[in-house]
């Protein structure tokens, strides 16, 4: 089983979220398969605040040219408010199959 296939499997159940890019009117917008989760308190260190949140997204699906950044916003799947792309883990997703998943932390 490759690495891409298990990170499906483990998305696949939580849906997808909606990344933008830009400003209205000329903001562009993207569908990913993605997991957002809240962090554990314990995980409240080196600049993460409560109220952040944690995304998983999957790598193949991010179509943005540049890739994802800082900067960029994740749609709240529950009100749909943006939230604010503040960091982009790119490389603890990376196997020799090339970038499986994105590791973002958020905030709104």
């Amino acid at each position: 089983m490759s690495w891409k296939t298990t990170a499906l499997s483990l998305l696949e159940p939580f849906g997808t979220l909606t990344f933008r890019r830009g400003f209205p009117p000329a903001h562009t917008d993207i569908t990913v398969r993605a997991r957002i989760m809240g962090y554990r308190a314990d995980e409240l260190v080196g600049g993460i605040q409560q109220g952040d949140r944690k995304v998983v997204a999957y790598g193949d699906d991010v179509t943005f040219d540049p890739p994802l950044k800082a900067g960029d916003d994740v749609l709240n799947p529950v009100d749909g408010r943006p939230l604010n792309i503040e960091s982009v883990d790119n490389t603890t997703g990376l196997t020799d199959e090339g970038l499986v998943v994105y590791y973002l932390r958020v905030r709104g």
